[in-house]
């Protein structure tokens, strides 16, 4: 059966990166350091730092406090961004999720 909602584009792409949608999740509950988002998720490293940037590339995540090269030490905060935390709150509906399952199922979204 599928979902009667559309599924967010910037959803449908985070989809093809592993750990990506696992990290916006994390940070909606608050900032965190890759170190304790690997912790959490129980990840690599090449994992979250690669989840982070794609987050970061659009928009979702930022630094802690302030802007900066991302080439710093691991040890900065990071946390979603006002776009990120609409996002986040959208993979709590059930249809969001019945979506995200459609597309990773099928290769593509069957509603809309």
């Amino acid at each position: 059966m599928a979902s009667d909602a559309k599924l967010d584009p910037i959803l449908a792409q985070l989809v093809r990166y592993p750990a990506a949608l696992d990290v916006l999740d994390l940070l909606a509950a608050g900032p965190c350091t890759p170190a304790g988002l690997r912790t959490r998720l129980r990840a690599k490293r090449r994992a979250v730092d690669a989840a982070l940037r794609v987050l970061a590339a659009y928009g979702l995540v930022g630094r802690c406090g302030r802007a900066g090269t991302w080439d710093e030490p691991v040890s900065a905060c990071y946390e979603l961004t006002g776009r990120g935390h609409d996002l986040a709150h959208r993979l709590e509906r059930f249809d969001t999720l019945v979506a995200i399952y459609e597309l990773l199922l099928y290769g593509e979204q069957l509603s809309g």
